[in-house]
């Protein structure tokens, strides 16, 4: 299991980037290869965080929305070419 905090200035908890993610008093489990997708709008995201409960409320099963709740390795096919925020730590890849 990977575990470690990262700092970050601009919030006033730490982040962890355990597979285990926790928001809200909800655990994320995150299955081997695949990844928890969160929004760069960190309270105000419509991300994985919600795709399960959203997915249910359209009528899909608890566990068909299991399956859709994260994203597998092979499926990301992009590439991140530059960073912009923070300012600071501008740069390409």
């Amino acid at each position: 299991m990977f575990s470690s905090v990262v700092p970050e200035s601009l919030f006033n908890s730490p982040v962890s980037t355990n597979i285990n993610y926790c928001f809200y008093g909800i655990v994320f489990n995150v299955p081997e290869g695949c990844y928890l997708m969160l929004g760069d709008n960190r309270n105000h995201s419509s991300d994985a965080r919600v795709w399960k409960h959203d997915a249910i409320a359209m009528g899909m099963s608890e566990e068909e929305a299991d399956k859709r709740q994260y994203i597998n390795k092979s499926d990301i096919i992009g590439k991140a070419v530059f960073r912009y925020w923070p300012i600071t730590e501008m740069k390409f890849f």
